[in-house]
């Protein structure tokens, strides 16, 4: 007995030793003696930021860091620091992101907001963007300079460096999610029927709401050659190409999609986003699709994506059901490409993360896998033939917006060209007062979106469910946990054939 009592202390004890024990990140930051006019301004940064609800959550904070951020990629890829220049080039790419949403967050900053932040940090220089960007800039760099240069960096940054997801545990389990969750897979299920047959259909056979608009993108996309822009470009220590903002303007032009929208309603016209007085508005006699450039895994290689998001005044119509009616609404069409750049995978969800589907290339993906104790992957179809000379069209039904049809055929319609626009504009719109705001709030959602689906799903765990989000914050499954922008995405889903990704 005397001996059972002793050896229950001493894991008692150990536990407690381990529990007690500071961090890495705690003892780098205790010990780092970081230069104080530097902290002090990214703290006061960060205050009038929050204070004023201007932050922009496209990409998570890094404790302890104010000059880096994060994304679900990148912390993964702290698990594939297998070389210094590895080390050096993650650490780059968390500064890049923080230097995307710092522009957005100054850029919103008012007056005033300016004005109180360089008087409480004693700084000089006239009260306009600008000086807080010269600011930023270098403060940015003065602490980045001081921090590597001390002893468990990275090894601070490696802890440090995560993502949450974005489902409440405490919804789930006042909500009785075990319980609750067995009527939303069978309407679930009954939904994914239906999306399969949708695209089971030949073009011709769905019935019309109303006229059939084709939206083309403005800019010509059959001289672009893709295969040369990702072989020809240099890569970094991870294998991804190091590519230039017109390489990606190109690459968004290459696989730009040709949208057939049944238009019942102005509710179903794509339009542009402007920011009107105290308020976004969609302007439906100018259509935009807003594109942006993100990274996945497919097996252990890296893999750049291209994403679509295209935006509409509303959810509203026949097909629609009546609980997913609201205030705006949209679409994100994403292709994952391979350093030659072959599709991959091509996947839709819309801008709410519902309807999540997948369309794999039979090229590179060998199986579907069938997941225990959720619903399986939905995959429609398959990836049809198409090159940039015929790009895919993807028909997209009345007032509920859900894509019904892929393929690479040409029909006779009504025809309306877009523009492409970088994704960044939605977080950094410019108003009328010399500065710009973001179309998303702290939390991720749209301004202005609403729908009463959370009064329903709430037990689903996911807040403010089927409203409108922002990129980097969309749970896609209401069964299970999962993201949209979940580096591992694939590889959870599909079995690849050998030899299919290089680097």
């Amino acid at each position: 007995m005397s001996s059972l009592r002793f050896a229950i202390v001493l894991v008692a004890t150990l536990v407690a030793i381990q529990g007690c024990s500071p961090s890495i990140r705690q003892v780098y930051l205790n010990n780092a003696d970081r230069p104080e006019q530097a902290l002090a301004f990214f703290n006061e940064l960060d205050k009038i930021v929050k204070s004023g609800s201007k932050e922009n959550v496209a990409f998570e904070k890094v404790p302890g860091f104010p000059y880096l951020k994060t994304d679900r990629f990148l912390a993964e890829l702290k698990n594939h620091l297998t070389s210094e220049p590895r080390r050096t080039n993650w650490v780059e790419y968390l500064r890049e992101r923080d230097f995307e949403v710092r522009s957005s967050e100054i850029n919103a900053l008012s007056s005033e907001e300016i004005k109180r932040l360089l008087e409480n940090t004693k700084l000089p220089g006239p009260p306009v963007h600008r000086t807080v960007h010269d600011f930023y800039r270098r403060y940015s760099e003065i602490l980045y300079e001081h921090d590597k240069q001390q002893q468990y960096y990275v090894d601070a940054l490696i802890e440090s460096v995560s993502v949450a997801d974005d489902y409440s545990t405490a919804m789930r389990t006042f909500g009785l999610y075990p319980l609750a969750y067995l009527p939303v897979v069978y309407f679930s299920d009954r939904a994914f029927d239906k999306i399969r047959d949708w695209h089971q259909r030949p073009l011709d056979a769905f019935e019309n709401q109303g006229e059939l608009i084709s939206y083309n993108s403005a800019l010509p996309n059959n001289h672009v050659n893709v295969s040369n822009i990702l072989e020809t470009a240099d890569v970094d220590s991870f294998g991804l190409p190091m590519l230039s903002d017109q390489d990606v303007t190109l690459i968004a032009r290459a696989f730009a999609p040709v949208i057939l929208q049944d238009t019942a309603g102005d509710y179903d016209r794509i339009g542009t986003f402007e920011w009107k007085g105290s308020q976004a508005l969609i302007n439906t006699e100018s259509a935009s699709v807003y594109y942006y450039l993100s990274y996945g895994l497919i097996r252990d290689q890296p893999v750049i994506q291209i994403n679509y998001s295209f935006w509409y005044t509303e959810r509203e119509g026949k097909l629609a059901p009546w609980f997913e009616e609201g205030t705006f609404d949209g679409l994100t069409i994403r292709y994952s490409l391979d350093r030659t750049g072959n599709p991959i995978m091509l996947d839709i969800m819309n801008n709410c993360g519902c309807y999540h589907f997948f369309v794999p290339n039979a090229e590179f993906v060998e199986s579907v896998k069938k997941p225990d104790f959720e619903l399986d992957p939905l995959v429609p179809k398959w990836l049809p033939d198409f090159d940039t000379n015929s790009p895919l069209l993807f028909r997209v039904n009345s007032g509920w917006h859900q894509v019904e049809h892929i393929s690479s055929s040409t029909v006779p319609a009504h025809k309306v060209t877009y523009q492409l626009i970088p994704y960044k504009n939605l977080e950094a719109l410019p108003t009328d007062h010399n500065q710009t705001i973001n179309l998303f709030d702290n939390e991720g959602i749209m301004k202005g979106s609403y729908r009463i689906e959370p009064y329903i799903f709430f037990s689903m765990g996911i807040p403010k469910v089927g409203y409108m989000r922002q990129r980097g914050n969309h749970p896609i499954k209401m069964v299970g946990r999962e993201h949209f922008d979940n580096p591992l995405l694939f590889n959870r889903n599909f079995t690849f054939k050998k030899n299919s990704v290089r680097n």
